[in-house]
């Protein structure tokens, strides 16, 4: 979609979102999970904020975490996934070192609804790819007060979430009582930047404006703002797969894959907020835009054998007699952006009766070019090594001839390519609903009836332009290669660069042939509509309170591919009951129990992607793979079972809680694979089929202690939090089938894609005259990412140190990722754990200073 017919959808969505009345009071996103709310969030120190999100969680009617004000930024975490993993049950995938998806109870971030003030937020897929997760790399902490996780679900809550619902809830002008405004200025230190670029000084600049006006103070306004640079430089080396089966002793690497990120990364955007509040009546009018845009340069230097050519010299070392090495540079400018805007009313009619409707339009954008350049050596003696493989990353030592390794003459070019990929989505949602005698506080039976509707339109276009094989002949590497030189922990050989002026130039002024298949195979525009309705009942008394109701969803969808010549559509519609009951069983001790069924539903790239050909790596036993799409996946449908304990102390200072949780997923979605002939050749077949399900269930397992009286002195300063979740996953599948026919025998898998069987937190705080000290852990355990690969276990210390020298100003350093722990991938060969990658990431230390007037 042309930026013009962008900028007139938001303008149109303005428009017509100001038509909206504007009256009412509170502002209520959550219907009865309301309880997750806090009122004001003024707060300044861990103590306090501990105590907030005690005091949020015990006034809930459902099971929900969450985290308040400063606690989002009390380690350094950047971004909102980066925060939210600090709550029981989350985990969060990353982008290198930064959090970008997030989890809910094993369940990934496809299958989670995430919204921004109670309006769903869009989603361009993983790196515009065709999934539903929400990207929120690019949202800045500080750009919310609060942020909730519901993992349990009441009628008024989105039926689209297996795992939980993540809502963002924006600052208000009402947190404070007048003119409120903060500064912050932070300055850092990335160690891993000896790789050899220009590397920018870290810098991140953010303010919150909020003020309240008119003669009643009935006007609220709220304005945030980030800038920030940074580079983000990183090592990482691939083996990517091993010769199963094919020595006794050893599994050589088939690829010794070194590859070098220098990536200067731009973050900007800010929301406002416009409020109204007077009598019975809440409103307020919001808009947000936030963009992140990156230059990354990925040089790759990557050595590859084959099997035929190894030979074994003892229990756990080989010789490789001969080798390929390729050069290969590929320059990355990537933009994500988001905007949107919203409308809110909540209006009291009448002493029990309460009127809320929301509206908004929402965009999240995709735009990434990749020019790339590739130089390859013949198999050649000289190349050959020594390698050991007693260690998880395989070393080797060269033996023949490695000045061949740097000798630009031994090098043809075998890829000069630009391709261009833009995804966008585009989503309005608007609900509305009545409630009566069912706001907190309220006692006796209560009802709520409401509806909500959604449209999304994803669009992926990607555009591929190759130089003719002639042209390419003529290339050489030494017209491309950089005087800058480098050693690796990896590589023993000085590493080779091409030179990226020289890159961009060359495709400046190149002599392109677009390629028509791999520039509509892969492209689709999908769109989806969600009607849904709802009706439940509240039954309030002294010690208890019960939720129970229907939901009705109904999702028509179509999509058009290749160039819109392939047309699909579907539709389908689901009943989901749910209860949810709350006993105060004591006047410190509360029991939750809860079932509700929720659905999953296929990502747009499941239904809308027709076949796409590729040919298959050197190594691969097959000549091409064929992916389909399947416009006949229905949705996962999930029964969800909750029952919890929490018991808290000291006056609400302290916490501690357990809960059990079970889901019973049918039709749970799975890729399978299958090998035959295509056209003439050997083939192996991709596609997603609703699979037979899968089960999760696990126990979540909280405590916090905001002080520590009983300590002497300043030792009562002290707080703790600590969590922790087990989890254990299943899932049945059907058995690879090998020829034309599919087996249709199942196996089990003894966990779901993505879901680690343990995450834990905890963090040890201290709080005394201006001071603050903080230091936090997070442990992820590892997690299949595929049938065949996995992602290590990772655990992460951060730290920060704050100091208040005037009222008004306060001093922060704050350490990340303290012990330098890397990121490490892993293939399943032979129920071994083989090395399939490793990204470096070093510590980083950031120095800032906030001023608030």
């Amino acid at each position: 979609m042309p930026a013009r017919s962008r900028v007139h959808h938001l303008l149109l969505a303005g428009t017509a979102l100001l038509a909206f009345p504007v009256h009412a009071q509170e502002v209520v996103f959550e219907g009865e999970a309301a309880g997750a709310a806090v009122g004001d969030i003024i707060v300044t120190g861990s103590r306090f904020r501990t105590t907030r999100e005690v005091a949020a969680k015990r006034d809930a009617d459902i099971v929900t975490d969450s985290l308040s004000s400063d606690d989002i930024g009390a380690v350094p975490d950047f971004n909102i996934p980066d925060a939210l993993r600090r709550i029981a049950g989350i985990s969060t995938e990353f982008d290198e070192d930064e959090g970008r998806f997030v989890n809910v109870r094993g369940i990934d971030a496809n299958l989670n609804v995430v919204t921004l003030d109670g309006i769903a937020l869009p989603s361009s897929g993983d790196f515009g790819g065709t999934g539903r997760a929400v990207d929120l790399e690019f949202l800045p902490s500080t750009s919310v007060k609060q942020l909730q996780v519901y993992k349990t679900f009441t009628p008024d809550l989105d039926g689209g979430s297996v795992g939980g619902q993540v809502n963002l809830v924006t600052r208000s002008a009402f947190d404070k009582p007048g003119f409120d405004l903060v500064v912050r200025g932070t300055a850092s230190h990335y160690e891993l930047t000896d790789i050899p670029f220009d590397n920018r000084l870290p810098l991140r600049g953010e303010a919150t404006m909020s003020t309240r006006f008119g003669a009643d103070h009935q006007f609220g306004l709220v304005l945030t703002g980030l800038y920030s640079v940074r580079p983000r430089d990183q090592i990482k080396f691939f083996s990517v797969n091993g010769f199963e089966g094919a020595f006794a002793n050893i599994i050589p690497a088939d690829r010794f894959n070194t590859s070098l990120y220098g990536n200067d990364q731009t973050r900007f955007g800010g929301n406002g907020k416009f409020e109204y509040r007077q009598g019975g009546t809440y409103a307020f009018l919001s808009a947000y835009w936030y963009k992140q845009a990156e230059t990354e340069t990925r040089y790759v230097n990557n050595l590859q054998i084959r099997a035929q050519d190894v030979t074994e010299t003892g229990p756990a070392t080989g010789r490789a007699a001969q080798a390929v090495n390729n050069v290969t540079a590929d320059y990355f400018p990537i933009e994500t952006q988001g905007r949107g805007v919203q409308i809110y009313l909540d209006q009291e009619i009448g002493d029990r009766g309460r009127l809320n409707a929301t509206a908004g339009y929402g965009e999240q954008m995709f735009d990434h070019e990749t020019p790339a350049i590739g130089f390859q050596t013949a198999r050649l003696p000289g190349l050959g090594f020594d390698f050991d493989t007693s260690g998880l990353v395989q070393t080797r030592s060269p033996v023949n001839d490695p000045a061949l390794f740097a000798d630009p003459a031994r090098y043809t070019a075998n890829l000069a390519r630009y391709r261009d990929l833009h995804t966008e989505e585009g989503l309005w949602d608007a609900k509305a609903s009545y409630g009566w005698n069912n706001a907190r506080g309220a006692e006796g039976s209560g009802f709520k009836l409401g509806g909500e509707y959604r449209r999304l339109r994803r669009m992926r276009d990607n555009e591929q332009f190759d130089l003719p094989a002639a042209a390419r002949g003529q290339l050489r590497l030494a017209d491309f290669l950089s005087d800058r030189t480098m050693a690796t922990i990896y590589q023993p050989e000085s590493f080779l660069f091409n030179d990226t002026g020289r890159l961009r130039s060359f495709f400046d002024n190149a002599d392109l042939v677009r390629d028509a298949n791999a520039s509509t195979s892969a492209d689709f525009v999908y769109r989806e509509e969600i009607a849904s309705g709802f009706a439940m009942g509240t039954l309030t008394g002294s010690r208890y309170k019960l939720i129970a109701g229907l939901r009705y969803e109904h999702t028509d969808f179509s999509a058009d591919a290749r160039d819109q010549r392939n047309v699909v559509s579907g539709r389908f519609g689901d009943w989901l009951p749910s209860i949810n009951a709350r006993f105060d069983a004591g006047r410190d001790t509360v029991l939750r129990a809860a079932y509700s069924r929720t659905l999953g539903r296929p990502n747009p790239g499941d239904l809308a992607t027709t076949t796409t050909i590729t040919e298959a790596s050197d190594q691969a036993p097959v000549d091409v793979i064929v992916t389909r799409g399947n416009p006949d996946l229905k949705p996962r449908r999930s029964d969800n079972f909750d029952l919890s304990i929490e018991h808290y102390f000291d006056g609400g200072n302290g916490m501690i809680a357990a809960g059990l949780f079970y889901k019973n997923i049918r039709g749970d979605i799975f890729n399978l694979r299958t090998r035959g002939d295509y056209q003439g050749q050997s083939a192996e077949f991709r596609q997603n089929i609703n699979a037979m399900g899968s089960k999760v269930k696990g126990i979540e397992l909280s405590a916090s202690l905001a002080r520590m009286p009983f300590l002497p002195g300043a030792l009562s300063g002290f707080g703790v939090s600590a969590n922790m979740t087990f989890i254990d996953g299943s899932m049945e599948i059907p058995a690879q089938g090998s020829g034309d026919d599919l087996s249709v025998s199942t196996e089990k898998l003894g966990s779901r894609i993505r879901q680690p069987n343990f995450i834990a937190n905890a963090a040890l705080f201290y709080n005394r005259d201006g001071f603050e000290a903080r230091v936090a852990w997070n442990r992820t355990a590892s997690f299949l990412t595929s049938l065949t690969q996995k992602e290590a276990a990772y655990s992460q210390v951060d730290a920060s140190l704050r100091y208040s020298p005037a009222p008004n100003w306060q001093i922060s350093l704050e350490g990340r990722n303290l012990t330098s722990a890397n990121r490490t991938q892993l293939a399943d060969i032979d129920d071994f754990d083989f090395l399939f990658g490793v990204t470096g990431i070093d510590r980083s230390f950031h120095l800032g200073a906030t001023f608030r007037y």
